[in-house]
């Protein structure tokens, strides 16, 4: 590791113009590549990187922004729930890029960008100063710094601008996200959980070039470059259409109200009437658990707005020790709670898509809100 990092420190300052003046003066020719998703669930939204090319191939660099130790997931994860997520600028030669990624089967376009000699080589000397020891890590942002982002700033930044435009996508986040998740039902069924508030702003087209297949199709928009089909995958291609998942969240609210229901339909009283609230409850509790908790924990927006905190409260751990009376109270408490998230979502003050996971809370809980068994039990004993 020691011998690589001294190995790229030496090519970045030969780039930068300190070993050789007539190498430094010669402007590259800049191409971004941009790969479509891999099998990994990490590389479902593709990849972005950019290379200079030179006369004498050997000079030829890549450099890539998307690079972390995805060999150790846990830290990775845990740092990304922080927001210290450490990624950093690797640079290799072309082939060996290309390589790689043939060898994982992900499609790769390549787009000659038609730059100008200065703006060649102030991409040539910002890439070369970001891969820099001290320069080349950075905190990895989902929708603001990753590998497409970064390559979108560089190009852009020594274009003056080009790849900036008014006016709006029409799209959030979320929905620009989910097509990358298509094959992934439980992916789905958990961003409805834990992607907060922040995932359905709508973006622009500047925001929206995080994903590498959008900042494709702006080079293209803007500078006229042609996407070239480098390699095409040989698999079968990933949908991209994701399948409604309200219907899992319907089935999840009918598996949580089958054991009330059954209890009370066979008039079920003390011991078997809390051992069937216990399992509803036990999956709403730790469903509450993992949003507030990275509501508690977590420091990235995306995660720590979460208005589905509102409709799942860890308090529900009580509903098998209360009595019968408390826990009709409790259930009715949290029903006045669901009608007044519904009137904030309808006037516009809440902006999640709470709909769905709002039936998998609201049908336990409306069973336990109105007991018929007590007021039968009332109405034997008045007799």
């Amino acid at each position: 590791m020691i011998m690589r990092y001294a190995l790229q420190s030496l090519l970045v300052l030969v780039l930068l113009g300190s070993g050789a003046p007539g190498r430094a003066a010669e402007a590259p020719r800049v191409a971004v590549y941009t790969m479509g998703p891999g099998a990994d669930l990490f590389s479902r939204f593709g990849h972005a990187a950019i290379c200079l090319h030179y006369r004498r191939a050997t000079d030829d660099r890549c450099y890539n922004y998307g690079t972390a130790d995805f060999d150790s997931p846990v830290p990775l994860t845990l740092g990304f729930l922080r927001g210290q997520a450490l990624f950093w600028v690797d640079v290799s030669r072309p082939g060996e890029m290309l390589t790689a990624y043939r060898q994982n089967d992900r499609t790769i376009w390549r787009q000659n960008l038609p730059l100008s000699d200065a703006e060649a080589l102030a991409i040539a000397r910002r890439v070369a100063r970001d891969a820099l020891p001290q320069n080349r890590f950075y905190v990895y942002r989902v929708f603001a710094d990753n590998c497409a982002t970064k390559i979108r700033d560089i190009v852009d930044d020594a274009t003056g601008g080009r790849l900036r435009s008014d006016g709006g996508t029409h799209q959030t986040f979320r929905q620009l996200i989910r097509p990358g998740f298509a094959s992934e039902p439980l992916i789905l069924f958990a961003l409805d959980l834990f992607a907060g508030r922040a995932s359905d702003r709508e973006c622009t087209p500047w925001q929206a070039m995080f994903l590498p297949h959008l900042l494709r199709t702006a080079l293209e928009r803007h500078f006229g470059a042609r996407p070239i089909v480098v390699y095409r995958r040989r698999g079968r291609p990933f949908s991209r259409i994701p399948p409604p998942v309200w219907y899992g969240w319907i089935l999840l609210a009918a598996l949580l109200a089958t054991p009330i229901a059954v209890a009370r339909w066979r008039e079920l009283r003390g011991l078997p009437l809390r051992l069937a609230i216990a399992l509803p409850t036990l999956v709403l509790t730790l469903i509450s658990l993992a949003i507030w908790t990275l509501v508690l924990f977590s420091t990235p927006q995306e995660l720590r707005w979460n208005e589905a905190a509102l409709l799942f409260w860890p308090s529900d751990i009580l509903l098998p020790f209360l009595g019968d009376s408390w826990r009709r109270r409790y259930a009715r408490i949290r029903l006045s709670s669901f009608v007044i998230l519904i009137v904030l979502l309808a006037i516009g003050v809440l902006h999640q898509p709470l709909s769905s996971p709002l039936a998998s809370a609201l049908a336990p809980l409306s069973l336990l809100a109105v007991d018929r068994e007590d007021n039968a039990v009332d109405a034997t004993v008045e007799c």
